[in-house]
């Protein structure tokens, strides 16, 4: 009788290699199928990231193209406004001669009718004609003060009755910068300068309001292009950084807040530091001159002037009612909205000197 021999070393350790291969190899597929998931989730977050770009390149591209074309129909019914304000005083005009002359009717008729008029009585007619057509005239030149309605007058002498009155004219507003037409048709424009524009475009009396319109010629002699290097932000005024981090005038609410007198009164001192810091040794005695050393103020687009005019305009609008603007709390504003107006028409004539 055979003996069953023992499993040998070698075999026993054999087996043990190769359950320790197959609790190795196991693991490895799984992490290999983990990986394969992996890199094709990334693949799909790249292409979800794509769509994505393309759907905010498009959508931008569109609130661009909304935006002229608000820019434009706005631009047509302020100007046909005006149109028919103008045709309003024009009609008031006529009605005012027509009344003149339905008066001079009236007198004549009833002269007729009484078929006689003695010295006095045509006396008293001739000055109340002529009061009449002095109250037409005072009434029409008073009403293009006002641009508001004249009253009626009725008055009666020599059998004559007089009434004057026209119709309500709306009070014509003061009239804000166009927006210029060169700059619709122009694509450096179209890609910043109608929301720049509309943002900055308010009624903040004489003084600013000529700032705008040097503003944009001084935009126009730089062909609307945006200025790659922007103004110092050195000693810039912290909320003039945080409303340029915060997108502008494109993020609702950006705005700051100077309800506080004294946070206005800080924003104002170191707008003042900033502004003084922009420009150099340049100012003379006389007044300014142009040249190498206005360089650091030549920066058109949304990088250049638009930050300046910007902290004008709040400032102007914290100062409140258009007395306030104008009176001596509005002295220090009134000083830098007139002297940036010189700065840009001596950059307007550097440019000018060069060509």
């Amino acid at each position: 009788m055979s003996k069953r021999r023992a499993p040998s070393i070698s075999s026993a350790s054999s087996v043990e290699h190769y359950s320790k291969v197959r609790l190795v190899a196991q693991p490895s597929r799984e992490a290999r199928q983990l990986k394969e998931l992996l890199l094709q989730k990334d693949q799909m977050l790249e292409d979800a990231e794509t769509e994505l770009d393309d759907l905010m390149e498009f959508l931008e591209s569109e609130r661009k193209e909304i935006l002229l074309q608000q820019t434009i129909a706005e631009i047509k019914a302020e100007r046909l406004q005006r149109r028919v304000n103008a045709l309003e005083v024009e009609l008031h005009k006529l009605q005012l001669m027509n009344t003149k002359s339905s008066i001079d009717r009236t007198s004549t008729d009833a002269v007729a009718q009484v078929g006689y008029v003695s010295e006095a009585s045509h006396t008293e007619h001739e000055q109340l004609s002529d009061r009449g057509l002095s109250f037409c005239q005072e009434t029409k030149i008073e009403n293009h003060k006002t641009h508001k309605a004249p009253g009626a007058l009725s008055k009666e002498g020599s059998g004559v009755i007089i009434n004057i009155s026209a119709p309500k004219i709306e009070e014509i507003p003061q009239k804000l910068p166009l927006y210029p037409t060169d700059a619709l048709h122009s694509e450096n424009a179209q890609k910043w300068f109608p929301a720049t524009f509309k943002y900055l475009n308010q009624d903040l009396g004489e003084d600013y309001i000529t700032l705008l319109v040097n503003w944009v010629n001084f935009e126009r002699s730089r062909g609307w292009v945006s200025s790659v290097k922007g103004l110092a932000c050195n000693m810039r005024p912290k909320v003039l950084s945080k409303w340029i981090l915060n997108c502008r005038y494109d993020r609702t609410g950006n705005e700051p807040d100077f309800a506080d007198e004294d946070d206005l009164r800080h924003f104002c001192k170191s707008f003042m530091f900033w502004w003084n810091t922009l420009q150099n040794s340049c100012r003379l005695v006389e007044g300014l001159t142009a040249g190498k050393k206005w360089e650091s103020l030549d920066r058109s687009g949304k990088n250049g002037w638009l930050s300046v005019l910007a902290c004008l305009k709040w400032w102007g609008m914290a100062l409140g009612e258009q007395d306030d603007r104008e009176g001596s709390k509005g002295c220090e504003w009134r000083t830098v909205v007139k002297d940036a107006s010189l700065v840009l028409n001596s950059l307007i004539a550097s440019t000018r000197e060069k060509k």
